[in-house]
């Protein structure tokens, strides 16, 4: 039987308890690109050992030699374990191949957060080449990567790799008051979200890894570098147990920072992201019986 809008709410799912990252790690973020035309396939490499934090950006065509040797470039090899990778692209549990629409996109296709970067279909547009290309990037990673096996609940395998959403990664920092009223290039939520909330970005490092100083440049410009690098951040709160998320144990899950991070409503009344997604969620319900947040 499927939950009806106005049944009572189940108590938020823990998708994992908060923990100490270790004094040395690596995370990895790939924001996905299928074009056969040119390099569109970002990745993102952030490490830290006990004083300082770092990261490294390259972008690689769709050809698995051309991944591999960004890979390297990276630096990343099997002698470098991976504390997580965090995927911008549709993924499924197991990683399995299946073009259907999902309870995450339903999620955030509602409210006031379809107006501010909603994801795309899986089963539309572009919609199925990108969950093909995400599915096959994970894969990857898990052949040629050290990838950490983890217990978290929003993997979509045995090693901790998970689906990222970099548009609203970045938009749920945005305070409500200062949000664009659209993107300033078509469809590029992430590039023009980027430069409003570095200091916020800054702030989540920060306080996952304190007492080091941050080597890495936040004056990134590329679209396929701001996006895997907001991916490579997913990956940190996923490795430190310290996100939220939104989705389905039937059809996958999209990671987000925690909301101790998220901007506030214009109202000054808890976060905006907090508040709609609460009410998104009871709506899904409506047609995904099995949608809900989790959150450490």
């Amino acid at each position: 039987m499927r939950a009806k809008l106005g049944d009572s709410t189940p108590p938020l799912h823990a998708a994992r308890t908060a923990q100490r990252l270790s004094s040395r790690g690596r995370v990895l973020g790939i924001d996905v690109g299928f074009s056969q035309k040119r390099k569109t396939t970002g990745l993102c490499s952030l490490w830290w050992d006990e004083e300082s934090i770092d990261w490294r950006c390259e972008v690689a065509g769709t050809d698995e030699a051309s991944r591999l040797l960004a890979l390297e470039r990276l630096t990343l090899s099997r002698s470098s374990v991976i504390d997580a990778v965090a995927i911008d692209g549709p993924l499924r549990p197991g990683l399995v191949y299946r073009v259907s629409y999902r309870a995450a996109e339903c999620i955030l296709s509602r409210g006031k957060i379809q107006r501010r970067g909603k994801p795309g279909p899986t089963n539309g547009g572009s919609g199925p080449k990108l969950h093909e290309a995400a599915t096959e990037l994970a894969k990857l990673s898990m052949r040629h990567l050290e990838v950490r096996d983890t217990d978290v609940t929003v993997k979509v395998c045995p090693a901790a790799i998970v689906e990222a959403f970099p548009n609203l990664f970045l938009g749920t920092l945005c305070e409500e008051s200062e949000y664009p009223i659209e993107p300033a290039v078509h469809r590029r939520w992430t590039d023009t979200l980027f430069p409003m909330v570095t200091n916020k970005l800054e702030a989540v490092l920060v306080s996952l890894l304190p007492c080091r100083r941050l080597d890495g440049s936040l004056e990134l410009e590329d679209h396929e570098d701001v996006a895997a690098f907001a991916c490579a951040i997913t990956a940190l709160c996923v490795a430190a147990g310290q996100f939220e998320a939104v989705g389905s144990p039937d059809d996958g899950f999209m990671v987000l920072s925690a909301e101790r991070f998220w901007g506030k409503r214009a109202s000054g009344l808890g976060s905006w992201a907090g508040f709609e997604i609460e009410r998104t969620v009871e709506m899904a319900r409506e047609s995904f019986a099995t949608a809900e947040r989790r959150r450490t």
